[in-house]
């Protein structure tokens, strides 16, 4: 189960993040520890911006309903007839939106951080939980969607029964979520992660997406100290 707070768990991968920094900045000039690393910097940014914003209820609710009326956002906007402040907690109107912006962001960037890293570490180990699904260029949706099928029925994280999820699961999760934001695969035929995917990411509870990009964020941080 995620902690209760997840701030604090979010503060711990940050911690080791800025270890991970300290111990190994001499590598800044090596492209292949330097991207990875900014990308997993910008994703739990975007993670700690969607939890502090974020009201209790949308926090605990599917991915499905996260916004009720994105409309009414964009017509406060529109009447307000000056540019908005959009910093944290600075416009409870705005709240759904801006912090699931910023989820949507986290993972896009968590996904492409964890996929540099297991490419630049391939050649030197493969015994990680997320070696199998690394392809040529991108993860392999179609061995992760047993994994994203395990999801069906995903308790939020208040329930007393919810464990705390496996990688395979978590990757599944980040890599649905994101593909949610960046395509649109409604109309294809037949069967697949891209005819399925939808189905399963709307029913995400948000705090197990959020769950689920700081385990990845923090295997990410673990695996980034092996690369040369």
């Amino acid at each position: 189960m995620m902690n209760s707070d997840p701030l604090k768990l979010w503060e711990a991968v940050w911690n080791e993040l800025m270890h991970e920094f300290n111990a190994h900045k001499g590598r800044w000039g090596n492209e292949r520890w330097r991207e990875p690393f900014q990308l997993l910097g910008a994703g739990l940014i975007y993670t700690h911006n969607a939890i502090i914003s974020m009201p209790a209820d949308t926090f605990h609710g599917p991915m499905r309903t996260a916004v009720k009326d994105s409309l009414q956002v964009w017509k406060l906007f529109y009447q307000k007839r000056k540019e908005p402040v959009l910093c944290p907690n600075t416009d409870n109107n705005a709240a759904e939106l801006f912090s699931t912006m910023h989820l949507a962001s986290s993972s896009f960037r968590l996904v492409t951080a964890l996929f540099l890293v297991h490419e630049a570490i391939l050649n030197l180990t493969s015994t990680g939980p997320l070696f199998e699904f690394v392809a040529a260029d991108d993860w392999k949706r179609a061995k992760l969607l047993p994994h994203l099928k395990k999801t069906r029925g995903l308790a939020c994280c208040q329930k007393t029964h919810s464990k705390l999820l496996e990688e395979q699961t978590a990757l599944a999760i980040i890599l649905a979520h994101r593909d949610e934001f960046g395509h649109r695969e409604e109309n294809i035929a037949g069967s697949g992660w891209f005819k399925e995917r939808g189905g399963y990411a709307k029913e995400f509870p948000l705090c197990r997406v959020i769950e689920a990009q700081l385990i990845l964020a923090n295997l990410g941080v673990k695996e980034l100290s092996k690369i040369q």
